[in-house]
């Protein structure tokens, strides 16, 4: 190794040396677990749950809005496929309705999914709420046919009209 080389490693292993020495009372079991679980393999996520936050950071809002619109678009290959200006004008209005409908959803189910976390004793940070977007895709079908029963589907609803959530998996649960 270079003499440059070594100076890198020994600095490297120095700082490691001090970071664990000023952390290392941080991390208590429970914390070193959380900490596990953002390393491991989300088959949901398809990736780590550090790398889903990470991105999901660098993504702001008029992006995320910018690639819903795009996903919703997509049926039609992202074009405006009429020729005429009022046409046009109908197939923007319209992609505007269903952009604005997909993150009000999203929007109210967060919320509900946020109210019931609360509910059962979880932290849930209003500075970590406001960097969440609404304008997401994960749970939209775009290609298809849905079959649905409505009267099956109506009948789970709850008083308040709403479809119930997913409980939360118990990995998660612990996070």
């Amino acid at each position: 190794m270079t003499t440059l080389a070594k100076m890198v490693a020994t600095a490297r292993a120095g700082a490691t040396a001090l970071t664990w020495e000023k952390v290392a009372h941080l991390l208590t079991g429970e914390r070193r677990g959380d900490l596990d679980r953002l390393l491991m393999y989300d088959a949901g996520l398809k990736m780590t749950r550090l790398a889903w936050l990470i991105i999901a950071r660098q993504l702001n809002k008029g992006e995320s809005l910018h690639a819903l619109r795009r996903d919703l678009r997509y049926a039609q290959q992202g074009a405006v496929t009429k020729p005429a200006l009022a046409d046009q004008t109908d197939q923007a209005w319209c992609l505007t309705v269903l952009t604005n409908a997909v993150i009000t959803w999203t929007t109210e189910y967060y919320s509900l999914a946020v109210r019931q976390l609360r509910a059962t004793g979880r932290d849930v940070p209003d500075e970590l709420l406001a960097h969440l977007s609404p304008a997401h895709s994960e749970n939209i079908n775009f290609f298809g046919v849905i079959n649905v029963d409505v009267e099956a589907e109506s009948a789970k609803l709850d008083g308040g009209g709403w479809r119930p959530l997913r409980p939360v998996a118990t990995e998660m649960a612990l996070m």
